[in-house]
């Protein structure tokens, strides 16, 4: 039988496509990492990685492994789930994945309220854009991720939980100038391009990688913000929408998760909440 420890070394290694960020999570050596890898293979006999690589790379015997692995580890969490369902009181981690943005300007207040209602639970944040919430999803370092829905995290189940457009805001006491703050990428960075490449206007950007710290330049008067509307919403007192003729797109904003049904009860009754 495989050592289920070499199997999580293994399993890691793939979600990473790192075996240093394996033996980092883990919290054992690199040479650790390598002999699992390396006895799964004799005990299988066959090749797992293409060995000689530079770059990880798995061999199609090691992406079919990888592949049941992820399904063996999910009913080892059913399994768990299922002999914990009779507790009375929630406790444990809440594991949870957000964007800088996501947990600024939606996420805290559900966390704070969820975390005082249920004094047992310890929540666990990480931040990370979407490719970081895909590893750390893949590897179960996180049990939700939250983000919008753009594509980049499409094998994975997801809840929608607030859909709305993004807007232009600026200062009340903005003038009309050409220097917008936006992200460093996004479908609605585009839609904003594509408007000012009709027009044949030249503008100035400020990349920020935070709706809220976007909002805060716009309210002292540095440039016109591209936010969702529910940040703009938090700010009605001191933005307001500019440049309504701009057509932007809608967003969606998610939660993500490998598997309903492997939740933590934890992690499930967080989704439920919303």
């Amino acid at each position: 039988m495989i050592n289920p420890n070499h199997l999580k070394y293994f399993y890691d290694s793939c979600s990473f496509n790192s075996v240093s960020k394996a033996a980092e999570v883990n919290k054992v050596s690199h040479s650790a990492i390598s002999h699992a890898i390396k006895s799964i293979e004799n005990q299988l006999n066959v090749e797992l990685l293409k060995h000689g690589k530079k770059k990880f790379e798995l061999t199609e015997q090691g992406k079919t492994l990888f592949q049941h692995s992820n399904q063996l580890f999910d009913s080892f969490e059913i399994l768990k789930n299922a002999l914990s369902s009779d507790s009375i009181e929630l406790s444990g981690q809440l594991k949870l994945g957000l964007s800088h943005s996501t947990s600024i300007g939606f996420m805290n207040d559900y966390i704070g309220r969820f975390v005082n209602l249920h004094s047992q639970i310890e929540p666990r944040v990480m931040i990370g854009n979407s490719k970081s919430l895909e590893l750390l999803l893949n590897s179960r370092e996180i049990d939700l991720g939250f983000g919008l829905e753009d594509g980049s995290l499409a094998q994975f189940e997801r809840k929608s939980l607030l859909k709305g457009r993004f807007v232009l805001a600026a200062s009340k006491r903005y003038k009309k100038g050409d220097t917008f703050i936006v992200g460093d990428k996004g479908f609605e960075i585009t839609a904003l391009n594509d408007h000012h490449r009709k027009l044949k206007k030249r503008v100035h950007t400020i990349v920020v990688q935070s709706w809220a710290i976007s909002a805060d330049l716009a309210q002292d008067g540095v440039g016109v913000a591209l936010i969702p509307d529910f940040v703009l919403a938090k700010h009605r007192d001191s933005l307001v929408q500019v440049m309504s003729e701009v057509r932007l797109p809608k967003y969606d904003l998610c939660a993500f998760y490998r598997s309903y049904n492997a939740l933590s009860p934890v992690a499930r009754k967080f989704l439920s909440d919303f």
